[in-house]
Formats: structure tokens, C-alpha cells, sequence
């Protein structure tokens, strides 16, 4: 459905994020979220072609990419709370546990009922969560170092320097935090 709003011509899209009306050939009162969500129903192709126009448009002038950033991020919100339901979890892995284990095809995804990743917990292990402690430790140690170093004394007598871990900064981002 989405690919239809692209298909109508940019121009006539562009100008209807412009005044803020973008016209889906769907009754208002049919537009229930299951209805919205179905909207997104593509290909990675369609995928990409919704989102270079997005882009576009954007470079054009036509989006305010703050208030882009923020439907993204209100649709990430969205995602992670669909994703992270008990409810949605349980009726998702019924579903697919129809079909066995394995890869299968379903709309245009593949998807595999497979066992998630455990992980081991060595809270058990002295020597471990001591070890990991003195670790934490160093790295605190080594963290309130001068950028100069600072001499040392083994327990054998060498000297050495100890210096402070490099940092490397990340790239600025604007974070958005939802209310």
C-alpha cells in the first residue's frame, strides 16, 4: 500500500508531506492499527525505494528532519514494545512452532524456530568473579592515570609505565527521548 503513495508520482507525495496530508486510498475509520502496520507489508526492494524517497525528499527540503527523527523514533518505541510483549512473544512462537523446526517461508521473510542462545553464569566460580572484580579494578586504576603515565614497581623490582587506556570519542548524535 505504501508502494501505491510512491507510485501517485513524487512530486504530488512530496507536496502532501508538505501540508502535512498524506492521502491513503483507505475510509479513515478502516484505519485500525493492524490496518496502518499491513501498510508496511513489502519487499526490500519496495523497502528501499520507500526509503530513498524518504531521503529524497529530505534533501529536497520538504522534511524536517527533527521531526523525522522523532516519527522514527516514536516507531522504534513502537517496535520494541510490540517486541518485547509476552503476549505477542507467545502467540508468535505458537504460530511458527506449527510449522516445525527449521526455515520456512512465510509472506516474503524466512523465519527458523531454532533454540535462542543460553549463556553461561560463572557467579558460582570464586576464582572467576574474583578475577573479573580485579579486572574491574585495573581498568578503574588505569582510567585515573595521567596521559603522562605513572611510574611503577613490579613485585620483582622493574620499573615500568602504566598508562591510561585511549578513548575514542563517538560521532555526535541527537538523542530523543519520548514523552
Amino acid at each position: 500500500m505504501i508502494m501505491n503513495l510512491l507510485n501517485t508520482g513524487i512530486n504530488k507525495w512530496r507536496k502532501q508531506i508538505m501540508d502535512n496530508e498524506i492521502i491513503i486510498p483507505i475510509p479513515i475509520q478502516e484505519l485500525t492499527a493492524p490496518v496502518i502496520v499491513s501498510l508496511f507489508e513489502t519487499t526490500k526492494a519496495q523497502r528501499g525505494t520507500f526509503v530513498t524517497a524518504i531521503i529524497d525528499a529530505l534533501d529536497d527540503g520538504y522534511i524536517n528532519p527533527l521531526r523525522l527523527k522523532f516519527q522514527l523514533k516514536c516507531m522504534e518505541d513502537l517496535i520494541k514494545q510490540i517486541n518485547e510483549d509476552n503476549l505477542f512473544k507467545d502467540a508468535v512462537l505458537t504460530e511458527a512452532q506449527k510449522h516445525g523446526k527449521g526455515s520456512h517461508t512465510f509472506m516474503n521473510c524466512d523465519f527458523n524456530v531454532k533454540s535462542s542462545g543460553g549463556k553461561y553464569n560463572y557467579s558460582g566460580n570464586a576464582e572467576h568473579v574474583r578475577l573479573t572484580e580485579l579486572l574491574k579494578a585495573q581498568e578503574t586504576y588505569l582510567k585515573g592515570l595521567p596521559s603522562t603515565g605513572k611510574e611503577v614497581v613490579t613485585e620483582d623490582g622493574e620499573i615500568i609505565t602504566d598508562y591510561p587506556p585511549t578513548y575514542k570519542a563517538g560521532p555526535d548524535v541527537v538523542a530523543i527521548t519520548l514523552k
